[in-house]
């Protein structure tokens, strides 16, 4: 939990998202999506949700200021060769982040 808490600081600071509260979905720039905090927010959020899975390759993002921070990306996943995997090779994944603005509540993460 303390470490996306420092995710939301470093990454405005980093990647300098420029959002007001009306704006809708930002795209996130190659850059932004290859930065070692984006990269470790998505890893992160794959340990949550979908154990079985790793990332190879973040495809696209969008950054949304709505209540904290909401991310959604689409990633190219791999099964773990340690899962027993029914499916092999490359997988294309949605996943969304949302980093609440109250600082009581927890990161929440869905993958589908």
């Amino acid at each position: 939990m303390r470490i996306f808490k420092g995710f939301i600081f470093a990454i405005f600071l980093l990647i300098g998202i420029r959002c007001s509260p009306v704006d809708g979905p930002r795209s996130l720039t190659r850059d932004n999506l290859e930065s070692q905090e984006i990269r470790e927010l998505v890893k992160s959020a794959l340990r949550s949700s979908s154990p079985c899975f790793e990332l190879v390759n973040i495809k696209s993002g969008t950054v949304h200021i709505e209540n904290g921070i909401k991310y959604q990306f689409q990633l190219l996943t791999a099964p773990k060769p340690s899962c027993n995997a029914t499916y092999y090779g490359n997988h294309i994944s949605n996943l969304t982040v949302h980093l609440p603005a109250s600082r009581f509540a927890r990161p929440v993460f869905a993958i589908g």
